[in-house]
């Protein structure tokens, strides 16, 4: 990451609106991978819009957006876990498919990581499509391990479970 980048919490519509097309643009390839539709996958990212981003995260989680040279490109959210105040979820990590493999993806994991000790946790949980075998090693070369899979009636997937220890 060369150019200037600046971390936003999203709290204006504008930013919204940005933070759902990075969500929906980065989502769509896996969507289109796992044949992930409206019909059969409704919760599904890649079908994300402004609305259903703010319902998704008001009062709830923290959502940001990582604006380089002025244009948004990536989201990362993180939620303290209802029932363990020492964990923290990361959720919506999405990057615009044009910028992935420049770096944006580990910065804002670090950017995550950081914000969730600061907010006194130690560790963070990730949950993903259990068959998407990439992302999978990708989390675990930032130091997530596998700690659970979990069939849901109304996905057509499994999903995984990753933790990782923040120290």
């Amino acid at each position: 990451m060369n150019k200037k980048s600046d971390y936003q919490r999203v709290s204006t519509h504008e930013q919204l609106f940005s933070a759902s097309g990075v969500i929906a643009a980065a989502n769509k390839i896996v969507a289109d991978r796992f044949g992930l539709t409206p019909e059969n996958a409704s919760t599904n990212p890649a079908f994300m819009t402004p609305d259903r981003l703010a319902e998704q995260t008001q009062g709830k989680c923290e959502l940001f957006l990582l604006v380089v040279s002025g244009v948004a490109v990536g989201t990362i959210g993180i939620e303290a876990a209802p029932d363990n105040p020492d964990l923290w979820y990361i959720e919506r990590l999405a990057v615009l498919p044009e910028e992935q493999g420049n770096g944006y993806g580990v910065a804002l994991m670090n950017f995550a990581h950081a914000a969730i000790r600061d907010r006194g946790a130690h560790f963070s949980s990730v949950a993903i499509i259990n068959e998407n075998t990439e992302l999978k090693a990708w989390y675990s070369k930032l130091g997530y391990e596998e700690t659970g899979k979990r069939v849901f009636e109304h996905l057509p997937f499994t999903v995984c479970f990753m933790k990782k220890g923040l120290s």
